[in-house]
């Protein structure tokens, strides 16, 4: 069944509560996307901060930008998960978004360490 269809069949006031639950679901699978849109925008952007540089410096520019815009896209992602409550079956959405959040935080470990690696500190 399509979303409009199904809205249309539950729009009455006894089924309200429904509605607002697929619309904040929709609104935070949307969001997420953003986020992940926002930075993979972003990481372009580093990108080509770091083309000029060559060999270790390119790869610590890099680096550096994935940190920052992992870091950014964690707290963007925590920033959203506020959205869950208003989901139908907001356990269920405050899952999949840690799951989103613990990915994105074993990515930033994983940078961290080939930082250190790069720098050998």
């Amino acid at each position: 069944m399509l979303l409009e269809e199904y809205l249309k069949k539950i729009q009455n006031k006894e089924n309200i509560n429904e509605v607002i639950g697929v619309m904040a679901a929709l609104t935070a699978g949307m969001l997420a996307v953003t986020a992940l849109d926002a930075f993979k925008d972003f990481m372009s952007k580093a990108a080509r901060q770091c083309f000029a540089l060559q060999g270790t410096d390119r790869s610590k520019c890099m680096i550096k930008m994935r940190i920052e815009g992992t870091r950014k896209l964690v707290m963007d992602l925590e920033k959203r998960k506020t959205l869950c409550r208003k989901a139908r079956k907001p356990e269920k959405c405050m899952m999949q978004m840690d799951k989103k959040i613990n990915k994105q935080k074993e990515k930033l470990k994983m940078y961290a360490d080939q930082f250190k690696v790069i720098t050998m500190k």
